[in-house]
């Protein structure tokens, strides 16, 4: 049989002996003496087998009985006290050995600390039904074989006080760098608990805990307690340089808790948890399991169960692997929740934490969160599931971005996506079975984008909520009836609804929308809408939120008859919010006999806000539609359309009354004291006679319109105002306007390819590239037909501009009664006979300031044209024009103006350096035709031809006074057709010229050929 031996001391030897199992043994008796002397006597005993038990035992609190067998294979500890502290010289069992300890009941404890310098190999077996902690700064390691099975254990390469370990505060500290590492089987009594705790700890083999905790936690300085129930929890309150803790077998606490954990001195990523083994935590009866994976890097792998529990992985970056094995599932058909919490919580793509086919594969598992800590949360590849499970998509911080398609067919399938910002829906969103759930949450809502984004809430019973709100969800046409039965309900599409040309009366035709609706991306198809006064549209009149939905082919049109206020293809009046709405193939008409307003999306916006709109469809009114536009007719009383876009065709005939207010944009029809900011057109506007027209905005009262653009191609009838941009603004500020179409009118009109009139208003950094052309009696401008009292800077023009007849046209202004100023003119300008014609302005009856001309101007018979303006009544400074210029006969040309007459009259510091050529005209010169104001310090260098003409090298004929001025000007003409009068300077002068000269004219050639005036004050 089996015998037991121990170490006895013996009085009389003064020494320790081997003695049986049943002789007297003593406790701590006689201080640390005694023990320490054993130790050292033990060191010397040669004769004793060589195993590997612990030796150099010292008690240094509380009382114990150890003992060791005969054979020197097992040691018993029975311990006296709940607590006992022990320090070791080595604490290690080799293989075949077996420390038991016996202790007073499961909830003592017992600290073994290994003060020698040797680490500690755990090959054979420890037994305890209490808590054992091994404490030892020089490593602890449970080999391949190793059994340990206890009521607890907590093995650290971290040391504790006895102060504190007897106290109860169970705090392990310690500059160590070596690590505990645990190949073997390690059990905890159910309800007991497993912490391997050191700079680096590792289990490669199995731990287990049932109903308990596993810890393995890397760092500094670790705090543990236990709880009412003596499970332990565990703080790492210290990092250590390179932490890891890491798992490749099997760690396992069911009904209980597992925790990885790990804190770095070096670097938030320095501090790695990694798992590529197995991690259970499944339920029991009433109590979950917990899986925790908490680092600064943690690198999920392997598999990790936790049955109708939870799994939390955080850290500063997590980084699943593509194989990696989730489940939550429980046997009662409960399923958890598996959290991902970290910096880089995306889907797909460079540094994100999951792969999408992962996530796929995992929410077929478990019920999935990702968290975002820091910056967006972005879903970068396609997820899908077929389970009843849940995704959860947080951003602390930022946006969430579902950038490609989420798609659950499960029923009871959900999605909730919570934004410190906003979220961004950029595909698909499809939940398709029954009782399907989806929430939005967020501090700036949701928006989607167009033409591809959209929510599938399809099966019965499916439900949507927003911040807490709860909605009706519409799944076909009679939903969408039903909406009548509360106006100020929130609703959403839950998927397409096509009309198959059915006929529709407005939503709220007697009242007002003033809930939500919010389409989700989908869209409403193919619907006949009808509806009288005062307000017609998919909503007659909305005072709510529309938003994130789409139009396609509907037609919208006023009842035969009626007097209609408002025709809009999705409302008719608006003082509400119209954000994120888009049609297509749409076609909205004003039919009846009474008068109306008629808009692609809205027919009056007072008041309210249109975003992020686009309309492309068809907009028709008739002699009774006074404004017509193609995202809305009006837009008032402090409204605001941005970001918005409408590619329209737009027709109305004539205007009813001639000379009344009709007005019609490719945008807006009328802006009154309101704002249009980053929106644009396309298309073509076709207009009747006495309209106000704009490519953009007809008529402009009050109000901005800034980065904003149009491409549209603009024609209109007889007497109409119509610009590329504008037709009419009065005292609206424009800045960063831009029109590319070309425009066109007929007789009378005034046109320009920006603007076609401005009064009092103000036009910055704005430009016009079209082509721009009127019919005999028209004001044309390249930029703008006329400015009135208004004030232009920092803009250009660059298109072609023509006239047909007697006309008035520059290539920037037609008219100018305002200021110019920086501004510039590049395209052609060409005007038929008895015309006003300039490079920049046509007539000049205001200011214009460093400003240019450079494209050629042409004009026919009798007609008054510059390089830079033809007739100036004004100021003219510091402004030059590089334009060739040719007339025909009996007319005034010249390089910059070519008259410059009237009262107050000035040209100063200007220049052109163009070619003049003239048959048989009236007045020509090099800078002006004829001058009977003032011009001063001014010069001319371009050619000037000139047949059967009076012709100067500055000026051909000069009435008032020229000061300080010079030309360099070439005077040609042919032999045969010599000019009537030439001059170096000037052909004729009868008025001043003063300190001024000339180096172009051939020597031969007098200054002024007739001077009947006064030449630097000499006749």
């Amino acid at each position: 049989m089996n015998k037991t031996y121990a170490l006895v001391w013996n009085d009389a030897q003064g020494t320790w002996a081997v003695v049986g199992e049943t002789a007297r043994r003593h406790g701590k008796s006689g201080g640390g003496k005694r023990l320490a002397a054993a130790s050292l006597s033990l060191l010397g005993l040669a004769a004793l087998p060589a195993f590997a038990l612990p030796t150099g035992e010292a008690i240094v609190s509380g009382q114990a009985d150890i003992s060791r067998s005969a054979d020197g294979k097992s040691m018993s500890i029975q311990q006296q006290t709940d607590r006992l502290v022990t320090n070791w010289q080595d604490f290690s069992v080799g293989g075949g050995e077996r420390v038991a300890f016996h202790q007073p009941t499961n909830q003592s404890i017992a600290l073994n600390r290994v003060i020698g310098n040797n680490g500690s190999q755990i090959q054979g077996q420890i037994d305890a039904n209490g808590k054992v902690f091994l404490v030892n700064p020089n490593g602890v390691v449970f080999g391949a074989g190793s059994q340990v099975n206890v009521g607890g254990l907590v093995a650290s390469t971290k040391n504790i006080s006895d102060a504190d370990f007897l106290a109860g505060n169970y705090r392990f500290a310690g500059a160590s760098g070596q690590s505990v590492e645990n190949a073997g089987t390690i059990t905890a009594a159910e309800g007991g608990s497993v912490a391997l705790l050191g700079a680096r700890v590792s289990n490669t083999g199995v731990i287990r805990a049932q109903a308990g905790r596993v810890a393995l936690g890397a760092g500094e300085a670790f705090h543990v307690n236990f709880d009412g129930k003596g499970l332990l929890n565990l703080q790492v309150e210290g990092g250590a340089m390179d932490a890891q803790a890491s798992n490749g077998g099997l760690l396992k606490a069911d009904g209980g808790e597992v925790l990885m954990t790990a804190r770095a001195a070096n670097g938030l990523l320095n501090a790695v948890v990694n798992n590529s083994g197995t991690i259970e935590a499944q339920g029991l009866s009433a109590r979950d399991g917990k899986i925790v994976l908490d680092g600064g890097l943690v690198k999920v792998g392997g598999k990790l169960n936790a049955a109708g529990g939870t799994v939390a992985t955080r850290g500063e970056r997590v980084q699943v692997a593509d194989d990696a094995q989730v489940d939550t599932r429980s046997a009662a058909g409960r399923t958890g929740t598996w959290t991902i919490e970290s910096a880089n919580a995306n889907v797909e793509g460079a540094d994100s934490a999951i792969g999408a086919q992962t996530l796929s594969r995992a929410l077929g598992t478990s019920n999935v969160a990702l968290t975002n800590t820091s910056g967006d949360l972005s879903v970068n590849g396609a997820v899908n599931w077929s389970s009843d499970h849940a995704l959860t998509l947080t951003s602390q911080q930022g946006d969430v971005a579902l950038q490609q398609a989420l798609t659950a067919s499960g029923a009871k399938a959900g999605v909730a996506v919570n934004a410190a910002g906003g979220i961004r829906v950029d595909d698909k969103l499809a939940l398709t079975g029954e009782q399907a759930a989806l929430a939005l949450n967020s501090a700036q809502g949701h928006r989607f984008a167009q033409d591809k984004a959209s929510v599938t809430l399809s099966g019965r019973n499916a439900s949507f909520s927003a911040n807490g709100d709860a909605y009706q969800v519409i799944h076909d046409v009679a939903d969408l009836r039903n909406v009548d039965r509360d106006l100020k309900g929130r609703y959403v599409l839950g998927n397409a609804v096509d009309g198959k040309g059915a006929a529709f009366q407005s939503i709220a035709a007697n009242s007002s929308f003033d809930g939500v609706f919010d389409g989700l991306g989908n869209t409403v198809s193919r619907l006949k809408v009808t509806g009288g006064s005062p307000s017609v549209g998919l909503f007659a009149a909305n005072r709510g939120r529309i938003a994130n939905l789409a139009l396609d082919s509907l037609a919208v049109s006023g009842a035969a008859g009626r007097s209609v206020a408002g025709i809009g293809g999705l409302v008719g009046y608006n003082r509400g919010t119209v954000s994120n709405v888009r049609a297509s193939g749409m076609t909205v008409s004003s039919i009846g006999t009474g008068y109306s307003v008629a808009g692609g999306l809205v027919g009056v916006n007072d008041g309210g806000v249109v975003d992020s709109a686009r309309f492309q469809g068809r907009v028709s009114g008739n002699d009774r539609t006074m404004t017509i536009g193609g995202i809305a007719a009006q837009n008032v009383a402090g409204a605001r359309i941005v970001n918005s876009r409408a590619d329209a065709e737009i027709t109305t005939p004539k205007a009813q009354i001639s000379g009344g207010m009709y007005m019609a944009g490719g945008l807006v029809g009328m802006n009154s004291d309101s704002t249009v900011a980053n929106s644009s057109s396309s298309g073509r506007l076709t207009v009747g006679d006495n309209l106000i027209a704009g490519g953009l905005v007809g008529f402009a009262a009050g109000g901005a319109i800034d980065r904003s653009a149009s491409s549209m191609a603009v024609s209109a009838g007889k007497a109409s105002t119509v610009g590329g941009a504008i037709g009419w603004s009065a005292n609206a500020e424009l800045s960063n306007v831009s029109a590319s179409g070309s425009v066109s009118a007929t007789t009378g009109a005034t046109v320009g390819g920006l603007v076609g009139s401005n009064s009092g208003g103000t036009i910055r950094d704005a430009s016009a590239s079209g082509n721009v052309v009127a019919a005999a009696g028209s004001t044309i401008g390249g930029f703008i037909g006329s400015n009135d009292r208004g004030e232009i800077a920092a803009s250009h023009a660059s298109g072609n501009v023509s006239g047909n007849g007697a006309t008035t046209v520059g290539g920037f202004a037609g008219a100018n009664a305002g200021a110019i100023r920086q501004s510039a003119a590049e395209g052609s300008v060409s005007a038929g006979n008895t015309s006003k014609v300039g490079g920049l302005v046509a007539v000049n009856d205001g200011t214009i300031e460093d400003s240019r001309s450079s494209g050629t101007v042409r004009g026919g018979l009798d007609n008054t044209i510059g390089g830079l303006v033809g007739e100036n009544h004004g100021t003219i400074a510091s402004s030059s024009s590089t334009s060739n210029v040719s007339a025909g006969r009996d007319s005034y040309v010249g390089g910059v103006v070519g008259v410059n007459k009237g009262r107050g009259a000035v040209v100063s510091g200007s220049k052109a350096s163009g070619n003049v050529t003239v048959a048989g005209g009236r007045f020509i010169g090099g800078f002006a035709g004829w001058n009977e104001a003032l011009i001063s310090d001014s010069e001319s260098s371009g050619t000037v031809s000139s047949a059967a003409s009076w012709g100067g090298g500055f000026v051909g004929g000069n009435a008032g006074t020229i000061r300080s001025s010079r030309t360099s000007s070439k005077i040609e003409y042919p032999t045969q057709a010599r000019p009537v009068f030439t001059g170096g300077f000037a052909a004729i002068n009868t008025g001043r010229i003063e300190s001024s000269h000339t180096t172009g004219a051939a020597s031969a050639e007098p200054f002024a050929d007739l001077n009947i005036g006064m030449i630097d004050g000499k006749r």
